[in-house]
């Protein structure tokens, strides 16, 4: 019997680490998928902290996550299955007693409760008028530190900072009496309580044994029998209590990949073939939804197939922002983009950036391999000579040749590349649009 119950343990643990794998890796992915494909917009009105946490959940927290999720019916179980166990093992003997013990039980069980509750209440009621919102501005606690001593020295703050220190000391002398005071009175009720339930279980119990009802090792296995349905009991409402909290990652995943990008990836047409090239700005405005300020007003130009244009202008003029707007990573305030005479919003948003590559002034590469930062955007699987041809032609082949700094080559990856100059960047980004060979080259 133990060895098939064993048997059965490293069975079940084995499907349940498995299906636990898997759902986590879905969701992993999903949310990956999800959360890169959000606008820049959204990105922007992210805190550094939520960036953090939603890249902590994609990475390593979400199998934990799904392993306490998936854990809520299993322990909801077990402790249903162990608390009707409990009490079918005393029903042919003793049921009512059994029911008596754990009506004494759940009696003290709130009576804790309800003394925690009065505890909660005078810690409260000890505060109020001790710590005020006015006195959280006292200083003194910085007072006794060097870098402060001149300044309260110079302006004489001295004798204000001992006052304050003072009235400080008061205030928690007040907060501890009161708190005392009250402690005096919640003890020997919790005593009374404690007390109290055990002796009214001896006491039930006792009128079984003296009647010859039970038998004294019997009288213990129920007291025992009937705190375990207690504990389980409370568990449960516990566990209960706590199974949305168990939630919240998951859900916050769930939002996260259901919320659809006010920019959708996936709406749009796909034309069959590449675009020509043939560029249009119709009276562009555009403002970035959280800053405040016009940075576009009125633009228009026309650009042919095949034609180098130059936009210059001074520094936070709007150069970058018109390929922004370009490659729809914001939508225009009023006005309009043209590619090939057909609005730029008819397009699906990914069709519309494979017609592009960009490079930019300082470029960002991404933590991978210098193979992966030179293929990413390109159609399908390079080859080796394909990716040195555009790499001769950016001149960056060379360089990447170079052993010492590269010692894996292309497989060699960026945080082991050391002193990689704003200019090598640059170049390997060129080596990825003449890759790509897209209709369209943006050089910011």
């Amino acid at each position: 019997m133990e060895l098939c119950t064993t048997l059965l343990d490293v069975l079940g643990s084995q499907l349940s680490a498995r299906g636990e794998k898997v759902a986590s890796r879905i969701l992993q992915v999903e949310l990956f998928r999800a959360v890169a494909r959000q606008e820049i917009g959204w990105w922007e009105t992210k805190a550094e902290a939520d960036v953090g946490a939603i890249s902590q959940l994609v990475r390593h927290k979400m199998p934990h996550e799904v392993n306490k999720v998936l854990n809520i019916p299993r322990d909801f179980l077990c402790r249903i299955t162990s608390i009707v166990t409990a009490a079918w093992r005393m029903q042919q003997r003793s049921s009512s007693l059994l029911y008596k013990m754990v009506g004494i039980h759940w009696f003290s069980l709130l009576a804790r409760r309800g003394i925690k509750r009065l505890r909660e209440f005078a810690q409260r009621r000890a505060y109020r008028g001790v710590v005020m919102p006015s006195q959280d501005d006292k200083t003194y606690r910085y007072a006794l530190r060097p870098e402060f001593a001149m300044l309260y020295q110079s302006c004489v703050r001295g004798h204000r900072e001992s006052k304050l220190f003072e009235q400080a000391l008061l205030d928690y002398q007040r907060y501890e009496q009161r708190m005392v005071a009250a402690e005096q009175l919640l003890h020997p009720a919790e005593m009374f309580v404690s007390q109290g339930s055990n002796i009214s279980q001896f006491w039930a119990v006792g009128g079984y044994v003296q009647q010859g009802l039970v038998t004294d090792g019997q009288a213990w296995t129920l007291m025992d029998h009937a705190a375990q349905i207690t504990r389980e009991m409370e568990s449960t409402y516990h566990d209960w209590a706590n199974a949305q909290a168990k939630c919240a990652e998951l859900a916050k995943a769930h939002d996260l990949i259901t919320i659809k990008p006010k920019i959708d990836p996936d709406a749009g047409s796909c034309p069959g073939t590449r675009c020509s090239g043939h560029l249009t700005f119709n009276d562009v405005h555009f403002e970035y939804p959280n800053r405040k300020g016009v940075v576009l007003k009125g633009v228009s130009f026309d650009l042919p197939p095949g034609k180098v244009a130059g936009i210059v202008g001074k520094t936070g003029c709007g150069k970058s922002t018109l390929f922004r707007l370009l490659q729809r990573f914001y939508e225009v305030t009023t006005g309009s983009i043209l590619l090939d005479g057909k609005d730029i919003r008819t397009y699906n948003p990914e069709w519309l950036r494979r017609q592009m590559a960009t490079v930019s002034q300082e470029p960002d590469l991404i933590p991978l391999t210098i193979r992966d930062n030179i293929t990413i955007g390109s159609h399908g699987d390079p080859s080796v000579e394909e990716i040195e041809a555009a790499c001769r032609a950016a001149n960056i082949w060379d360089t990447l040749s170079d052993k010492d700094r590269f010692p894996e080559g292309l497989q060699t990856k960026m945080r082991a590349v050391k002193n990689i100059s704003g200019g090598e960047k640059q170049r390997i980004c060129i080596a990825r649009a003449i890759l790509a060979n897209p209709p369209i080259l943006l050089l910011d």
